[in-house]
């Protein structure tokens, strides 16, 4: 049972089984429970705690520093992740990235009057989650490529 009260279980006749549709971000409690030919059942063994893989970060944001052309890119923290990867992808394919253990990392330089593709993946150290919902950062109307703003 995880932190929410969902609950999941497998059975087996072996020393272990696979338990199917654990919900991401999660940390559920695992024990066991013996049931023999007769139907009678064991009580509860002593339980263990396992979290799940991350969800995919959400809540994405970007800010671009007009003097440097860099991008910052924050999000939300994604429970059981130790670790994030942020991307920046180009028209032409170009892409930018950066890896980061906070929820925030700066890209590198985007090229002037284009629109980036920007998204997030959060690891737990073992397995990564697929990108984030992506969020479209466009270079021309967050600096105006260098020009200054008329009054």
């Amino acid at each position: 049972m995880d932190n929410r009260g969902h609950q999941s279980q497998c059975s087996s006749n072996q020393t272990s089984c696979s338990i199917a549709n654990l919900q991401c971000g999660q940390v559920y409690t695992v024990g066991v429970m013996v049931t023999d030919d007769n139907n009678c059942t064991s009580l509860l063994s002593q339980t263990i705690s396992l979290p799940s893989d991350p969800c995919p970060p959400t809540n994405l944001s970007s800010l671009m520093d007009c003097s440097s052309g860099s991008t910052f890119l924050s999000w939300s923290p994604s429970p059981n992740a130790v670790s994030y990867s942020g991307k920046a992808v180009g028209p032409n394919g170009e892409a930018l990235s950066c890896n980061t253990s906070t929820t925030g990392c700066v890209l590198g330089r985007m090229a002037c009057a284009q629109v980036y593709t920007l998204t997030v993946s959060a690891s737990d150290g073992t397995c990564v989650t697929p990108y984030s919902a992506p969020l479209l950062q466009d270079s021309l109307y967050s600096c105006k490529c260098g020009q200054s703003p008329r009054l």
